[in-house]
């Protein structure tokens, strides 16, 4: 799904639209008829049975038909589906506060009533290890067609790693049908990452205004902690984004109605290239302590589509906001659009943009060398008016490697840099006074001394 907003409208490449077939007779068989596909070659359907997911078919074009039969529903049936309070797929150790695998939605999809519900929640680590398991009291009835929530304590996790809940349903009579009656999901917790998103882009989203807009969503930090940079997915799949700025900002939020509400920091802009389907990068010099509570990080469109990833595998209504054109700041689903932005926020270790940044070759007022080195070099600065130059060195990643300050004398600096502690690899140096100076450095064939090779004669 890609798709635009304009104004107060929606500016839409393939739509996403919702039929509600009513009740259909056991035996009774339909055909879907695919007419158009907007031109991008395919088309998803997805069936649900009682708001329970059922099956998902994928249309190569148009032309395509598709064909289904409704079948009794077993007398007893239980399904089950995950509960409030999973939102988030990657959270940094330091926010994990709530319990995961602690709620369950048992639903009748049979046609008696069921009696004896109960829910177990069983966690996995990383290593398919048991770290905890549960089963809920029981449900005394639930009615054809209800749906009664079940509660146990949970797993809170203390550790880097990716987890398991296994959520499973059983009742007190032979359940019918048993491909509804276990559910799986998983949550990575991670030494820095928060995100809403499952890492796999189904759409793009952005605003397509020429006074542009921002749109992005909320994250809950439960702990003191270092907002470093943000990461967003961004397609550039017609390549109207190659060339242009790309940033984020970040608000703390109304605490009645959760909008976004005073900016409290931006990213530094990065620049989108050709390539389509990138993650970038955004960082927040010197990083940004954000206490307690909920904040907005929202991505920054000047005037073209920002084509922002976006993820229907989770959703959570209220979490996502978007403002453009003058309208007051509204949810995404107010436009129809119940998604998460691959959009996510970076705690811990601050780092720097490299993704997107240019290197100033032309600027000969920042010199480096010799270059490649072994991680001992010169850095010269001249012209620069200014009489303090702060020198920040990191390697592709954004992991800060060195950082210092330098008296200048008249605008000119040299001074001997020493980073041949680190791993070989291509470095990012920036010189920081009345303005920024981007240089590249490669550290390489460190057992070499560069300065005793001796040329063979020819």
């Amino acid at each position: 799904i890609s798709a635009c907003l304009v104004g107060s409208e929606m500016c839409i490449r393939d739509r996403t639209t919702t039929e509600d077939l009513g009740c259909i007779t056991a035996g009774t068989c339909l055909s879907i008829h695919t007419v158009d596909d907007y031109a991008d070659g395919s088309s998803v359907l997805a069936f649900t049975i009682d708001g329970i997911a059922a099956d998902v078919i994928n249309c190569q074009g148009a032309g395509e038909i598709t064909t289904f039969c409704a079948i009794a529903a077993a007398s007893f049936d239980a399904a089950i589906s995950v509960g409030s309070g999973a939102e988030y797929t990657v959270v940094p150790v330091t926010q994990v506060s709530a319990p995961i695998g602690s709620s369950a939605t048992i639903t009748n999809a049979g046609s008696s009533d069921i009696t004896g519900a109960v829910f177990t929640s069983t966690v996995y680590d990383g290593a398919g290890s048991v770290v905890y398991t549960e089963t809920s009291a029981s449900i005394a009835l639930v009615a054809v067609g209800a749906s009664e929530n079940a509660t146990v304590a949970g797993f809170i996790p203390t550790a880097v790693d990716t987890y398991v809940i296994e959520y499973s349903v059983a009742i007190s009579e032979i359940d019918g049908e048993f491909l509804n009656d276990t559910i799986m999901t998983s949550l990575v917790v991670s030494d820095s990452v928060y995100a809403r998103d499952n890492g796999i882009a189904t759409g793009t989203l952005g605003i397509g205004d020429p006074d542009g807009g921002q749109l992005g969503q909320s994250f809950e930090v439960t702990s003191l902690d270092t907002l470093s940079s943000v990461s967003m997915f961004i397609s550039n799949e017609l390549g109207e984004m190659t060339g242009l700025p790309i940033s984020a900002t970040i608000y703390d939020v109304d605490p009645t109605t959760g909008a976004p509400l005073n900016e409290i920091a931006s990213t530094e802009a990065v620049l989108v290239d050709v390539t389509q389907d990138s993650v970038y990068t955004c960082a927040i010099m010197n990083g940004l302590e954000l206490s307690p509570g909920t904040y907005v990080v929202v991505a920054n469109e000047t005037g073209t589509n920002i084509t922002l990833g976006t993820s229907d595998a989770i959703y959570t209504a209220g979490a996502t906001w978007v403002i453009f054109g003058g309208n007051p700041w509204a949810n995404s689903e107010d436009y129809g659009f119940p998604v998460a932005y691959l959009l996510r926020a970076n705690f811990g270790e601050v780092v720097e943009s490299t993704v997107g940044v240019l290197e100033n070759t032309n600027d000969n007022r920042v010199n480096i060398y010799p270059n490649p080195s072994t991680g001992n070099f010169t850095l010269d600065v001249s012209g620069m008016n200014t009489t303090i130059v702060d020198v920040n060195i990191t390697d592709i990643s954004g992991k800060v490697v060195m950082k210092k300050s330098y008296n200048t004398f008249n605008g000119e600096l040299t001074t001997p840099i020493n980073i041949s502690s680190v791993e070989e690899g291509i470095y990012i140096v920036r010189v920081n006074g009345n303005e920024s100076i981007v240089k590249r450095i490669v550290v390489s064939n460190k057992s070499v001394s560069y300065t005793h090779l001796t040329l063979p004669t020819i």
